[in-house]
């Protein structure tokens, strides 16, 4: 039986010719021949018996028509976890901004002022062991790790925590060091983005939003060095 395909490029001959695609292969065999002629579409079927058009077999031939089922290939095994970031790229100021974007401290701050931030910030190669900022003196900047690895320690009560690229060295920390107990050192070859905390303060204080949202940040690491340092004293008081 000949059958004439719609227009080329047409939504009903775009449906019928989805329609022979998915069918399985015992309905594919009864296409005996599929071709195009001055421009037009044919199809020729075995004989189609209770159907009054192509389009009305094709849908029912593409759903009673049995198809051999397809064994199921095993599962992939679960990927590893990913290893913690050695490299964030602080190379433009686009890159700067998506940094400080992902840091939770700054979450919340809206990007227009988080690409001021970024065009104020300052890149810093650091050597092995190469100190960062020193206790007793208040740092005055807020440290992002993009290369290498960060140690970031004080002496009473011993306390130190390790930061790798995409981590704010101290975390919250680094707004709140007002004794200036802490240091920090590179461990090996690494690279931070920093900007004042001046500067952050400056921009923040039109956008009571991300003010909050700070502080609140501010709030949990706080309390996550107590609990800390409760376990590790066995008591702490608080002054």
């Amino acid at each position: 039986m000949l059958h004439l395909l719609p227009q080329p490029g047409s939504a009903a001959c775009d449906e019928l010719i989805g329609l022979m695609e998915s069918l399985s292969p015992a309905a594919q065999g009864m296409i005996l021949e599929r071709g195009e002629e001055n421009g037009a579409g044919y199809l020729v079927t075995d004989k189609i018996v209770d159907f009054r058009n192509l389009r009305d077999w094709l849908v029912k031939a593409a759903v009673a028509l049995p198809v051999s089922p397809v064994p199921a290939e095993p599962a992939p095994p679960e990927p590893p976890a990913p290893a913690p970031a050695s490299f964030a790229d602080a190379s433009s100021l686009a890159s700067r901004a998506r940094i400080l974007a992902s840091l939770p401290l700054l979450r919340a701050v809206p990007m227009q002022i988080l690409v001021e931030l970024a065009n104020l910030a300052v890149l810093r190669e650091l050597e092995p062991e190469e100190s960062l900022f020193a206790a007793g003196v208040p740092p005055g900047r807020v440290f992002i790790v993009t290369r290498g690895r960060v140690e970031a320690r004080r002496a009473e009560p011993v306390v130190s925590g390790v930061f790798v690229a995409g981590s704010i060295v101290g975390g919250a920390l680094c707004l709140g060091d007002s004794e200036a107990a802490w240091s920090a050192r590179a461990l090996g070859r690494s690279q931070v983005l920093s900007f004042s905390v001046e500067d952050l303060l400056d921009h923040l204080e039109e956008h009571q939003d991300g003010v909050r949202a700070m502080m609140a940040a501010f709030a949990l690491e706080r309390e996550r060095l107590c609990e800390e340092l409760a376990t590790r004293l066995g008591e702490l008081v608080l002054q």
